[in-house]
């Protein structure tokens, strides 16, 4: 394979296909669990593959298994991952308005009364 890039060009939906392949026993389950196909799953991986530049995945007869670079990689992607959902939530907060600061002002006697 190829060196990658000094930019990485991958999606967070291939770095998500990664991640559900580690969290389930098959790659089919994987693929039902983020809403592809288990072609669509084998394909998107192969494409992250050819973008990083290097095997995540080994043939092993009629199975894949992890390669010595699978393990790094997948934890980089968990983290891109889970931080992207933060982000999603984040945004989501801010669109309803279910996030922000609330300042309250009252008197020294309110606040000693209510604030105990």
């Amino acid at each position: 394979m190829r060196p990658p890039p000094t930019t990485l060009q991958v999606t967070t939906q291939q770095l998500e296909y990664l991640v559900a392949i580690d969290r389930h026993d098959t790659w089919g389950e994987a693929a039902a669990s983020v809403g592809v196909s288990p072609s669509a799953l084998s394909q998107g991986i192969a494409e992250l593959e050819r973008r990083l530049g290097i095997a995540l995945f080994e043939r092993d007869g009629r199975r894949r298994v992890p390669a010595r670079d699978h393990e790094p990689v997948l934890r980089y992607a968990e983290a891109t991952v889970a931080a992207t959902r933060d982000l999603a939530r984040w945004l989501a907060s801010r669109r309803t308005g279910t996030s922000g600061v609330v300042r309250l002002g009252m008197i020294d006697a309110a606040a000693t009364h209510h604030f105990r």
